[in-house]
Parts: C-alpha cells; sequence; structure tokens
C-alpha cells in the first residue's frame, strides 16, 4: 500500500501537472463567448480558412488537399451566411494557381484574404520552381468578381526581398492595407515591413522596429492579415511551442498605425482552443465583438466570437527596445 505521504505528493504533482497545462487558458477563456465549427458539406476536411467582408457578404476561402496525394492542396472560396454558415445559393469555387507557377503540383496553401483601397487581394504561399515544392514563396494576387466567378488578375510571386534565402520556406507574411497600399509584415518580432512593387516581384524593407515581448511560447510567426482596431492594427499570429505543449498556440498583437509600425502590446498566454493545432487565418470586427476564424488540427475549421474589449484588456503592453 502506498505511505500518506506517498499519495499526497502525487495527488500534488498531477495537480502541478494538469495546471501548468491548463491554467493558463483557463485564466483567458471569459473572453471567448462561443466557438464553433464551420461546416461545408461537400469538403469536411476543409482547414486553415481566411475571411473579408466583400460586396457586405462574407467570404471564406480555405485549404483543402488531395485525398491521394496530400501534397497537392487547393485554395476554395465559398460564401457564409452572418451566422457563418454556408450560403449554399451559390456555388463553391477553387482558384485556378496553378496557372501562376511552374510547379508540376499544385500546392497553394494558406490564403489570407484582404481589401486594399476597395480592391480585393489574396495572400499565399506556393512552389517556385518546376518539379519540385521546394523553396516555397509568398504570392500576392487581386481577384475580379465576374458572372459570379472568382478570377486571378496576376499572382505575383515575391521573389527579391532583404534577406531572402533559398533554404527558406516563405509561408506566412501579414497583410494590411496602409493608406490604400498593400504592406507584407515578413516578421513580427523583429517587426520588419516589406512594400511589394507589384509587376517586378520586388519587396522592398518599408520599416523596421524591436520591441519586448512578453510571448514565451516558441517562434512568432504570422497568421491573419492586420485590421485597424481601437486606433491601432490588431492581428492574431501563431507560434509552434517545441519545448513545452508541442502545440501550434495562438495569440494576439497590435502595432501603431504609422511607420515604423512598433508593436505596442501582446498576448502573453494563449487563446484557448481545444485542438492541439490552431492556425488563425482571418477575422472581422465590430463595436463588441471580434470573430476569429482558424484551422484546428489540419482538418477542420472554427469561428470563435470574442468580447473584443475584454480581450483587448488582455494585451501586455510591449516598449521600442
Amino acid at each position: 500500500m502506498w505511505k500518506v505521504e506517498s499519495i499526497s505528493t502525487y495527488f500534488i504533482s498531477i495537480v502541478t501537472l494538469l495546471a501548468s497545462v491548463w491554467c493558463t487558458p483557463l485564466l483567458a477563456r471569459e473572453y471567448v463567448l462561443e466557438d464553433k465549427k464551420i461546416i461545408i458539406p461537400e469538403y469536411p476536411n476543409a482547414f486553415n480558412p481566411s475571411i473579408v467582408r466583400w460586396n457586405d457578404e462574407l467570404l471564406l476561402s480555405f485549404r483543402i488537399s488531395n485525398p491521394a496525394n496530400d501534397m497537392e492542396t487547393f485554395i476554395g472560396l465559398c460564401w457564409l451566411d452572418e451566422n457563418f454558415k454556408l450560403n449554399k445559393e451559390k456555388k463553391i469555387q477553387f482558384l485556378k494557381t496553378e496557372l501562376f507557377t511552374r510547379a508540376v503540383l499544385t500546392s497553394a496553401q494558406d490564403a489570407r484574404l484582404l481589401t486594399v483601397d476597395d480592391k480585393l487581394y489574396i495572400v499565399y504561399n506556393d512552389a517556385s520552381i518546376t518539379g519540385a515544392l521546394l523553396p516555397r514563396r509568398m504570392y500576392v494576387a487581386e481577384l475580379n468578381y465576374v458572372d459570379d466567378t472568382f478570377e486571378i488578375v496576376h499572382a505575383e510571386i515575391m521573389q527579391s526581398y532583404e534577406g531572402a534565402s533559398l533554404q527558406r520556406w516563405e509561408k506566412n507574411w501579414v497583410p494590411f492595407d496602409y493608406e490604400g497600399n498593400l504592406l507584407l509584415a515578413y516578421s513580427i518580432a523583429p517587426h520588419k515591413v516589406l512594400y511589394p512593387i507589384l509587376g517586378t516581384s520586388v519587396c522592398e524593407t518599408f520599416a523596421f522596429s524591436v520591441s519586448t515581448k512578453p510571448w514565451k511560447f516558441g517562434e512568432l510567426r504570422g497568421g491573419t492579415p492586420a485590421l485597424i482596431c481601437d486606433d491601432e492594427y490588431l492581428s492574431f499570429f501563431h507560434s509552434y511551442d517545441a519545448l513545452g505543449s508541442r502545440r501550434y498556440l495562438m495569440g494576439a498583437y497590435t502595432f501603431s498605425l504609422d511607420p515604423p509600425f512598433e508593436l505596442t502590446a501582446m498576448s502573453d498566454i494563449a487563446i484557448p482552443t481545444e485542438g492541439r493545432i490552431a492556425f488563425p487565418g482571418g477575422f472581422l470586427v465590430s463595436k463588441k465583438y471580434i470573430w476569429l476564424v482558424y484551422g484546428m488540427n489540419d482538418e477542420r475549421m472554427r469561428v470563435m466570437k470574442i468580447d473584443r474589449h475584454a480581450f483587448m484588456d488582455t494585451l501586455k503592453p510591449v516598449s521600442a527596445i
């Protein structure tokens, strides 16, 4: 039989372990008002969504893989109603991204949708070399909507920029609209912002700043486009917590409206989710709420309704270095 001391020690160890895993997310749960699936019946395994309000309707992008070859991936578009349910009166469409890359397999991934000066843009990553899936690069394209069909005007590879390397995959740049210009945040910490000179495949470094950061759960990686919220930009990021829970975790950060776009605040604890892989791709914001769409475990899509003011109050101020 176990001694009382052993039972007590065992109990304390279990409680400590559970606390380390769950207490941090539990502290953040009060601002999450609802978290539900986004279901496309024809494509139940769609994942990694993005969202934008376009022509007063909700447009959703998503990623699916070929069941016979998961290296072959596609970007789909569909319309949702205000309850984030599929609008069955409008068709589901897949973009012809293969027309703009020389890769053998269609491998477009993880689109982000945003509007810039009333134009609709899509930013995604894809292969860049004939016959290979490496290296992956970012693509920027304007979308036209004609006869109930979206067309890519021109998908341009972002190939020449400061620090470009053939050894590095490029997947999670953060797009945002700055005074009617499309900008791309290459990294969060440091916050390096690029200006794509469309028509040239060249990006110029537009702004650069370094700040303290309270996030301790792995490398910060891009997530959603950045939108203006409370007189600053807001974006949701993800990180891979390799040393801790081995999960993709979500958080958020804000940055100033003007160059050099210094970080102003950031999450210090993860936004609570049920799965091990959470990948934020887009959000909508109103006076009271934020609706965050994200991929779960590379197999489904979810939307989280967040109390805007309660959530923004959880972000911790950061300062320039």
